[in-house]
């Protein structure tokens, strides 16, 4: 399966970096705003990271990625801060040694 998974993403690689390169001059802030989704979404962003570097080059590409990444832990923090505050709240309540913690930090 994993293999499976790997050749997806591996076909889906040049298949992004010919639509990103397609939208020129937005092209960057496009890929920021991927990345950042990815982030929240949880998806492993090491084949993004290396489409930012072969779309961008190293130095571009290194601070695509940094943005992006930044701009997404900030939206999970904030989608786990407000959105899924209650749902978190109730499955660590009920651990004993978590509970207190998670009470003293909110």
């Amino acid at each position: 399966a994993l293999v499976l998974l790997a050749r997806a993403a591996g076909d889906a690689v040049p298949r992004l970096v010919a639509e990103v390169r397609g939208l020129g001059a937005w092209a960057p802030t496009a890929f920021v705003a991927g990345y950042a989704v990815a982030v929240v979404l949880a998806v492993p962003a090491s084949l993004l990271t290396l489409a930012a570097g072969a779309l961008f080059g190293l130095a571009t590409g290194t601070a695509v990625v940094l943005a992006g990444a930044t701009v997404g832990a900030a939206a999970a923090f904030l989608v786990a801060r407000h959105l899924a505050r209650d749902a978190i709240a109730r499955r660590v309540t009920r651990h004993a040694r978590v509970g207190p913690l998670f009470d003293a930090v909110v």
